[in-house]
């Protein structure tokens, strides 16, 4: 007989338009953070992927598999946060929508410290085993996915085949655990000393062009030749190169 299992969340609902709404309000560049030194062509926005574990880690409560243990959980721990509506209290499809209201709030940069959010999050990971799961990010890039799994319990791996990537990985996943609030305002005065010295050390490689100005990047391209036997067509492939951001 196969087991069943509930649906997650986020296959039922996200609210994507107001997840992206918040984005919008706040942009990259008012970020501090050590990846600034290298420019990402695929960004993830990191708070958004923080409602995204979020929802794929809970069950959707109106689906016919979630079990009324777990659901009597979501109300509970909900209601002492003060996260449950009315309609949450006495439908299913009420206690989905505060959930996904949950996952919203997480996307706020600011809820994020809130102590509502911090202790719903820490019953919900406890009662519900985010630390027996393990999440893997082989292309984890500058590290949004993975950093927000590491934030909510789960036990993360993450590569990339970049070694700066793998560094700044490093720096968040690792050290950044070591630290503690206190230390905040010298390590953002670090962050932002490298971010400096990079970008005057690198100047050299990226003058301004008179008429376009300021590159960021460069593209080469390599011919080569197709080893079909009736082919021979020449083709071009190209490498980026460059990613220091000025």
């Amino acid at each position: 007989m196969t087991q069943q299992y509930p649906k997650r969340l986020i296959e039922a609902d996200l609210p994507i338009k107001e997840l992206s709404k918040l984005r919008n309000r706040r942009p990259p560049s008012e970020d501090i953070d050590v990846r600034r030194v290298g420019l990402w062509w695929s960004r993830k926005p990191q708070h958004q992927a923080r409602a995204v574990w979020l929802a794929l880690l809970l069950p959707d409560p109106v689906d016919d598999c979630t079990s009324d243990r777990d659901r009597t959980h979501l109300r509970e721990i909900l209601l002492r946060h003060s996260y449950l509506s009315e309609s949450g209290k006495k439908t299913l499809l009420g206690l989905r929508t505060d959930l996904l209201r949950l996952c919203r709030d997480l996307a706020e940069p600011s809820q994020i410290t809130s102590q509502r959010t911090i202790n719903a999050l820490r019953e919900i990971a406890q009662v519900f085993g985010f630390h027996e799961k393990v999440a893997l990010d082989p292309f984890a890039g500058g590290g949004s996915i993975p950093v927000e799994a590491q934030r909510l319990g789960l036990t993360t791996i993450a590569s990339d085949y970049n070694p700066i990537a793998c560094l700044f990985l490093r720096s968040m996943m690792e050290w950044g655990r070591q630290l503690n609030p206190d230390q905040l305002d010298s390590i953002v005065a670090a962050i932002e000393h490298t971010i400096d010295a990079v970008s005057t050390k690198t100047a050299g490689l990226y003058p301004k062009h008179p008429k376009f100005g300021q590159p960021i990047g460069y593209i080469r391209f390599r011919q080569l030749k197709c080893e079909g036997p009736a082919c021979g067509r020449n083709s071009y492939i190209a490498k980026l190169l460059g990613l220091i951001a000025h």
